[in-house]
This record gives structure tokens, C-alpha cells and sequence, in this order.
């Protein structure tokens, strides 16, 4: 029950479950949170961290980036994760959020880190 409850603790922060979301739907940099959300890394970086303790964060290095993307195993926490999250798919600031992160890329030609 522990796991669980402390897993719940991460839903208690607007921010988190921004982050959540976006890294649900695909692998992005601390660059791009940080301008989406419109917080300094510093601030995307302790959310980050929280996750990453939470062990449902996956973290890719490619080039001169570090990608994060939600990984949840657990099966029952994944369970808690999608009901959660399936309550707020018509959040007007995640939707936007969501259309941020689909006007981004650190490469390729969508909008670049920097």
C-alpha cells in the first residue's frame, strides 16, 4: 500500500501532473518543459528529480539532450495513472500543453533548444 500512496502524493502538484501528461504521450527534454510549463529548469528539474525517486520516469541521452518520458511497469500504478488521467483529458491547460509539446523538437525543423 505504501508504493501506492506515495505514487497518489504526485498527483498533489499542478506541475507534476503537467509534466505527467507530457511525458505520457512522448519522450521530451527538461528545454522544452520548462518552456511549455513557463518555469525555470531549475523548477522543471526538481519535479523531474521527484518522478525520477518515484521510479516512473525513463531518461534517454541522445546528443547534447537528456529525454524524459513516463514509464510506469507496475501494472496497478499504470491502472492509477491512466483513471487519473482519463478524469482530466479535458483539462483546457493540459490540452494546451499537449499542443505545445507538438510544435517542439530539439532537432530536426520544429522549434529547437536553446
Amino acid at each position: 500500500m505504501k508504493e501506492k500512496l506515495e505514487f497518489l502524493k504526485l498527483f498533489s502538484d499542478k506541475t507534476r501532473i503537467r509534466i505527467m501528461n507530457l511525458l505520457n504521450k512522448r519522450s521530451v527534454c527538461v528545454c522544452h518543459l520548462k518552456n511549455i510549463l513557463g518555469l525555470t529548469q531549475a523548477a522543471v528539474s526538481k519535479h523531474i528529480s521527484k518522478l525520477k525517486k518515484a521510479g516512473i520516469i525513463k531518461e534517454e541521452q541522445k546528443s547534447f539532450w537528456t529525454y524524459y518520458s513516463l514509464d510506469i511497469s507496475d501494472r496497478e500504478l499504470n491502472e492509477i495513472f491512466n483513471c487519473i488521467m482519463s478524469k482530466l483529458e479535458n483539462d483546457k491547460t493540459l490540452l494546451k500543453d499537449l499542443k505545445g509539446i507538438n510544435e517542439v523538437s530539439c532537432y530536426g525543423p520544429k522549434k529547437k533548444c536553446g
